[in-house]
């Protein structure tokens, strides 16, 4: 359950009347507010919210928006109804103590800038929604994976609070992540890690309602975003190498590793139809489609011209794409008209930063 922060005042103050006793009616107080602006409440159109810098975007089956804002000393991450309404979903203002167990908008989020060498803003509270609504963080300098769920409770999925990489094959709250970076969940509710300081891609394997934390692949230079399609297959991309790579479950809990793309490569991302699309720092999008036996059919790279610095991609149920623009502020649209070219338009430009884009199933962008 989301709870507007004006309720939750309400709850605490009757309850800090109540434990007074009856000698604190004999008397009338006026409350006033000196300094401060009030959190978001419930009935805020979000078009008229102040939010800070928002980070990362996730849309759930019913086409709620969740975005993260990292303002740099704390986290937050806000959903948007399907009727323009802004709830607060967690963190705090100011940051705060990490505790389970409690409405989440009373749980703190960490800001920052990742972690990594060059760390990158962008690379804090990545989200994914599984389809029973659970909304996934990837807590970054927390070093934890974080779980909301409808309900509004926060827990623990994966990580200790200390960075480090041990504990791997036990339960998942006791082994330990260094800055994760990238989160995905299948359609079993196991959740899959990026982490860029550790340079491993864990899974974490639902159970019983508990997580058994395991690597899928380890060595990359910068395990920075992942993806996860219909067959269990996971995606990483590895910022620093510039690559992708497609890891195949071969039995017994192993994978198989295959190098799908090496040209500079930096978010990932899967549609419904399993197809793959991939884009680098040069503004270069590739599909890649399943052709059966494991194997991918590529199509040629469409170049978003005037695109600088590419870090967030998107694609609609007609084949468009959409790509962030973080170094020049735009986000780029392309389309298909045949033939493998595509034709393309700026959806918005002067904007500040761009860093996530996605895309629900009426076409409505969201940046």
């Amino acid at each position: 359950m989301l709870i507007p922060l004006h309720c939750r005042l309400n709850w605490v103050m009757a309850g800090l009347l109540l434990a007074a006793g009856p000698a604190l009616w004999a008397q009338q107080y006026v409350i006033s507010t000196f300094a401060g602006v009030p959190v978001t409440p419930r009935s805020t159109p979000a078009v008229a919210a102040s939010i800070g810098p928002a980070s990362r975007l996730a849309l759930d089956n019913s086409g709620n928006l969740y975005f993260s804002v990292n303002s740099g000393t704390a986290g937050m991450v806000f959903k948007i109804d399907s009727g323009g309404a802004l709830w607060h979903v967690v963190g705090l203002q100011r940051g705060g103590r990490v505790v389970d167990g409690v409405p989440a908008a009373f749980a703190a989020l960490s800001g920052g800038t990742g972690g990594a060498t060059g760390g990158l803003t962008e690379g804090n509270l990545a989200i994914a929604v599984d389809a029973k609504g659970n909304l996934y963080i990837a807590d970054t300098n927390h070093h934890r994976i974080r779980r909301v769920s409808p309900d509004g409770a926060i827990t623990t999925v994966a990580g200790t609070g200390a960075q480090g990489n041990g504990g791997d094959g036990g339960p998942a709250t006791r082994a330990q992540l260094k800055f994760p970076s990238g989160v995905a969940v299948d359609s079993a509710g196991n959740v899959y890690i990026a982490d860029q300081n550790t340079n491993k891609l864990y899974k974490e394997t639902l159970s019983g309602g508990s997580y058994t934390q395991s690597i899928i692949a380890s060595g990359f230079l910068r395990a920075y975003s992942v993806a996860v399609d219909s067959s269990g297959n996971v995606f990483v991309a590895d910022a620093n190498a510039g690559s992708v790579y497609m890891e195949t479950p071969s039995g017994g809990g192993s994978y198989t590793q295959i190098l799908l793309a090496n040209d500079g490569a930096f978010g990932v991302a899967v549609d419904a139809s399993n197809d793959v699309i991939v884009v680098s720092n040069g503004a270069n999008i590739y599909m890649y489609s399943p052709a059966g036996g494991g194997s991918y059919t590529s199509t040629n790279p469409v170049n978003a011209s005037g695109c600088s610095y590419a870090v967030g991609i998107a694609v609609d149920g007609s084949g468009n794409f959409y790509v962030a623009c973080d170094g020049n502020g735009l986000v780029v649209k392309e389309t298909p008209v045949g033939g493998g070219v595509y034709t393309q338009s700026a959806m918005g430009s002067g904007l500040s930063y761009p860093s996530g884009v996605a895309v629900d199933a009426s076409g409505n962008v969201y940046i």
